[in-house]
């Protein structure tokens, strides 16, 4: 029996439960119908990136009046701590669109606050102009101060894209340019109290360009397929940087009505420059068998990779390791109660693909040099339940079971240069439990609200703990009018569970819980102009993310925005 090494469970019951009861007029039992063509479908195989779930660097409040529906969409947030989140491998809810309205082609929003904070938003799309379209989007978001001395941030977003149609096929290109700085600020203040913000400033610039040949599919065609190019580099202050080519294909074909068969492969090369220069391959290949029938449906087959990248043999030593993988992939999913609730089992595994890219926008207060892999899921094995009820009430649980090899953890450099933090592995394969609950309640209209608890357990080799990893993540968040042109959201948010070696005592800290209460209040002007209110971190938790970086207190956000 494998033992895992679990932290306290705080009960934030008592916090959360007055706000999502503020919010919240549940009334999804008592609609009559039938189930809508719509629903949501959690597939353990599909490979997607997003943006770690964490104490909000900004808390995503929802409004009820719906937005214009345009062909590019872009998703902001008001305001945020700075510290970005360890990816925890879950999904966030997300509520479906309201009803349409008619499409206005450009926004902007303008938004300051407290800690010198200013806020930016802006997007404009032309709207398919015969065989074309196009947009452009703006964000900018920073604070000139924060809890301690030279804690300020500021983030910058530029991006392009557009669409070429044929009636074969589609092309579409991204064209993304990003300036973020942050500041060392989690060094002793009282020892180095003369340091400024200039001497303690990181910055990140970084372009990003994504191109997709998309085929078009016709009533009878058997055959769906996509093929795209990544072109990327990212480089910081210290001359660190980090160039990536990536190539990927997926396509479906249909065999019959009740099975395909599916295929995605990528291959990417990263090259990284530090103090020396790295070469990092790595080739996956998926092919997949679907077969359903009546409730019952059957995913089976497997990932091959191959990989190539220096391994450290010795002290700033390192050998060059290819390696091939296998990893069989199924699951099986079976419907208890037609679509309102279906239990799935399966294995899976796979070449988690880890870029300086990805350990940045995770902790970007990394020291030099730092040590990056690619994470290899040896195995994972998980069931769970999952299901909606009358397209209104979406509800999922999952345990999983996962064996992990080269898993990343971060620990601060030293006493000295505290405020930087290197990159670790254990010295043998990570065992991680996790189970995740999530409930979401969106009828189009009126009231919503949605909950969500992760929690992760894990065992460890060489490593006394999951350094800066969280064991309990939990949010709970709720929006409705109050009146025609007003409307009012709210979030309760709470991490717990990390701990940290102090570089000085070499001491394990359990760093305290993350609790923040979010409130937004939106006055609407007809349907083109609004004003906004936001108050973030409620309960002026200023608890760190990471040892050494308190948070921003209670934050308050001031605001007006636009369609035209």
């Amino acid at each position: 029996m494998v033992k895992l090494k679990t932290n306290p469970i705080h009960n934030p019951l008592k916090i959360f439960l007055p706000v999502l009861l503020l919010f919240v007029s549940f009334q999804a039992f008592s609609q009559e119908g039938e189930l809508p063509e719509e629903q949501i479908l959690i597939q353990k195989d599909r490979k997607i990136v997003l943006p770690e779930i964490a104490k909000p660097q900004e808390k995503v409040l929802n409004t009820l009046k719906p937005l214009p529906k345009v062909s590019q969409k872009y998703t902001y947030s008001e305001f945020g701590v700075i510290l970005p989140l360890i990816d925890p491998k879950i999904q966030a809810p997300v509520f479906r669109p309201e009803a349409e309205v008619p499409v206005k082609q450009g926004f902007v929003r303008l938004g300051a606050g407290n800690y010198g904070s200013t806020n930016l938003d802006a997007w404009y799309n032309s709207g398919r102009k015969k065989d074309f379209s196009y947009g452009l989007n703006l964000h900018h978001l920073a604070s000139a101060n924060g809890p301690v001395s030279n804690a300020g941030f500021s983030n910058n977003e530029l991006g392009l894209n557009g669409t070429y149609y044929t009636p074969s096929f589609n092309l579409a290109g991204n064209l993304r340019y990003n300036r973020n700085r942050y500041n060392f600020y989690g060094y002793d203040q009282e020892r180095f109290s003369k340091r400024t913000a200039d001497t303690t400033k990181q910055i990140f610039n970084s372009v990003w360009f994504r191109l997709d040949l998309i085929g078009k599919q016709k009533t009878n065609d058997k055959l769906s397929w996509q093929g795209g190019m990544n072109l990327g580099n990212i480089a910081d202050r210290f001359k660190a940087s980090e160039s990536e080519v990536l190539l990927d294909f997926k396509g479906n074909y249909k065999i019959s009505d009740s099975s395909s068969v599916r295929l995605f492969s990528d291959f990417s090369l990263l090259k990284r420059s530090d103090s020396a220069s790295q070469n990092r391959v790595l080739w996956r290949m998926e092919p997949m068998y679907r077969f359903g029938y009546s409730g019952f449906r059957l995913d089976a087959g497997f990932q091959i990779s191959l990989a190539s990248e220096p391994v450290l043999a010795a002290a700033n030593q390192f050998k060059e390791q290819s390696a091939f993988h296998f990893h069989p992939k199924i699951n099986i999913e079976l419907g208890l109660a037609q679509e309102k609730l279906l239990a799935f089992a399966g294995v899976g595994g796979g070449i988690n693909r880890k870029s300086f890219r990805d350990h940045v926008g995770m902790n970007p207060f990394l020291m030099p040099d730092v040590y990056i892999r690619q994470e290899n899921q040896l195995f994972d094995v998980f069931f769970g339940l999952k299901g909606q009820y009358q397209g209104m009430l979406q509800y999922h649980t999952k345990a999983s079971f996962e064996k992990l090899g080269q898993q990343a953890f971060y620990l601060n450099s030293d006493s000295v240069s505290r405020e930087k933090f290197r990159i670790v592995y254990d010295s043998s394969s990570t065992r991680r439990f996790s189970w995740e609950t999530e409930l979401v309640y969106d009828p189009g209209t009126g009231p919503k609200a949605g909950m969500r608890f992760t929690y992760f357990a894990y065992n460890l080799g060489s490593l006394q703990e999951a350094w800066h990893l969280p064991s309990t993540i939990f949010s709970v968040f709720g929006s409705r009018a109050i009146a025609d042109n007003l409307n009012l959201s709210g979030e309760f948010y709470y991490m717990g569970g990390i701990k940290a070696l102090n570089p000085r005592s070499l001491a394990t800290e359990k760093l305290p819980g993350m609790a923040d209460l979010n409130l937004k209040a939106e006055y609407l002007f007809k349907t083109r102009y609004s004003a906004y209110i936001a108050v973030h971190n409620l309960l002026n938790n200023k608890n760190p993310r990471y040892l050494f970086y308190p948070s921003q207190g209670l934050r308050i956000m001031i605001g007006a925005s636009a369609f035209f």
